[in-house]
């Protein structure tokens, strides 16, 4: 619970130091826009994150799924 409302929290700070990044940016020497997760440190981990990977058949879930 703890994770999530710090999570929360940055989505939001985060967004408004874009916007105020953004408002101050130089469009020559960057073209694109900021993004709120460039300054997110938990959307950082996020993307260094990488799916797990599950190895065999799906067989084994068939036990969970009613057939007819």
């Amino acid at each position: 619970m703890a994770e999530g409302a710090s999570r929360l929290a940055w989505a939001q700070t985060s967004a408004v130091v874009a916007m105020i990044a953004n408002s101050a940016r130089d469009t020559k020497k960057k073209a694109s826009p900021f993004q709120p997760s460039e300054f997110d440190p938990w959307a950082r981990e996020d993307r260094r994150r990488t799916p797990a990977r599950v190895q065999g058949d799906i067989g084994m879930l068939k036990v969970f799924v009613k057939e007819g």
